[in-house]
């Protein structure tokens, strides 16, 4: 199964004290127990986690996170190029959204991958989109 993970559920893992952290805890470790599920971010991703834990958490938690979702051999990371940042950001635009969520939005619709792992609601108002939150 392809899905897409936005960066809420990244934090939520890494941080003890997030109210979404258990919820964050189930949706990470089904997919490291799960060899038939991958996951897909953007750049945008591990850009804004790793800056958000460096902030709220430490160096240690946050470039942990980083290695995680660069290395795991499941997670696939799109870099948001020149041609691909236009897109996103007519997207954003047109969506009332941040560049970050409509980073995942457009790599939805370039893979086809109908599932995103979020907390954020925002997703709901998207067609064609399944959010999935625990």
């Amino acid at each position: 199964m392809k899905s897409v993970v936005d960066s809420c559920v990244w934090i939520a893992y890494a941080s003890l004290r997030d109210r979404d952290h258990d919820s964050a805890v189930r949706i990470v470790e089904d997919f490291l127990d799960d060899e038939s599920q991958n996951f897909y971010l953007t750049d945008y991703i591990v850009l804004e986690v790793t800056n958000f834990l460096l902030r709220k958490t430490n160096p240690k938690i946050a470039f942990g996170m980083m290695e995680l979702v660069r290395e795991h051999e499941r997670i696939s990371m799109e870099f948001v190029d020149e041609e691909l940042f236009e897109e996103v950001s007519a997207l954003a635009k047109q969506l009332k959204t941040s560049l970050t969520d409509a980073s995942l939005v457009s790599l939805m619709k370039r893979t086809g991958i109908k599932t995103i792992y979020s907390f954020d609601s925002g997703f709901d108002k998207i067609k064609g989109l399944e959010r999935r939150n625990g």
